[in-house]
Order: structure tokens, then sequence, then C-alpha cells
């Protein structure tokens, strides 16, 4: 089977519940296969760096997608502001995005990401792994822990925190 190369990606919200005080919905960028849509596919959840879903991440989502991966990236900084992302030497600026994210509020968020993906046409939803970098990968060692009856497999890439 040939791998398909063409991605198609999008950014849409999804319900979340606002019980710990964040906002009802949670934006996604979601990446995938062009022209497979029907398929079950194996799903990356892949989780931001400390800069934010930034034009780095988006591209790493289209390489796995690339590769026949559904990938699903929350944008976890939604509270401060919608896609809001920091260059790699504003690290220290990137503390007020980070500051509203508790264990609490990121596997709320999470959550609302895996019931996505339990939906989500095209997608396996018992082929789940997560990969996360800096704080994303701290992240993805929480998300495994946390949901390990729905993630298969878990990276952490320089984990931060």
């Amino acid at each position: 089977m040939l791998l398909p190369t063409e991605v198609v990606s999008e950014k849409v919200f999804t319900k979340r519940d606002p019980a710990d005080g964040s906002p009802t919905e949670i934006p996604l960028f979601i990446v995938r296969p062009k022209g497979v849509s029907k398929s079950n596919l194996p799903v990356i959840l892949l989780i931001q760096e400390a800069f934010g879903v930034t034009s780095h991440i988006q591209d790493v989502a289209r390489r796995f997608a690339a590769q026949g991966y559904v990938v699903v990236s929350p944008d976890l900084y939604y509270r401060t502001g919608l896609w809001q992302t920091f260059a790699y030497t504003e690290y220290p600026a990137s503390a007020s995005a980070r500051e509203p994210l508790n264990e609490e509020r990121t596997m709320g968020d999470i959550q609302a990401s895996l019931d996505y993906i339990a939906d989500l046409e095209g997608a396996d939803k018992t082929r789940v792994g997560v990969i996360g970098y800096c704080i994303g990968g701290m992240l993805s060692y929480f998300t495994a822990s946390h949901f390990s009856d729905r993630i298969k497999t878990s990276v952490v890439y320089y984990g931060g925190g």
C-alpha cells in the first residue's frame, strides 16, 4: 500500500465540560491524509510545545498525516487567546498563556479532544497515541496516565516542567 502524501487540515471547535471554569469549547487543529476519510486510520494526539500550536507543530502534524495518521492538536492556550503562538525567543512571554493551565483544566481539554476523536470520521478510536514536545512532552505522560484506557502509546520529547 502506498502511503498518502497529500493532507488536508482544518481548525475546529469541540465541546468541553466547563465545570472547572473553562470555556465550553476548545479549538483543535486537525490534519488527515487527503481522500481517505472513510478509512479507520490510527490517530496521533499531538500536544503543543510551550510556544503554542506553532507553524512547526502544524508542520509536524502534516508530516505525520502524510504517513497515514489522523492528527489532532488542541490549542491549550485558548483561555488567553485563540491560536496564539510565541517565537522561540519569547519563552518568558509565553508564561501568561501557560498560567491558566493546571492538571484539572488540561486533562479536561484532553478529555474533550479524545471525545472528539471518538466521533471523528476516518479515525480509529481504538488506535490513539499521544506525542508531545516540551510542555507537551510532560502532558503526553499525564495523558497516558489519566487516559490509559484510551491511549495505546505515548511519546515524550524533551518533557518540560
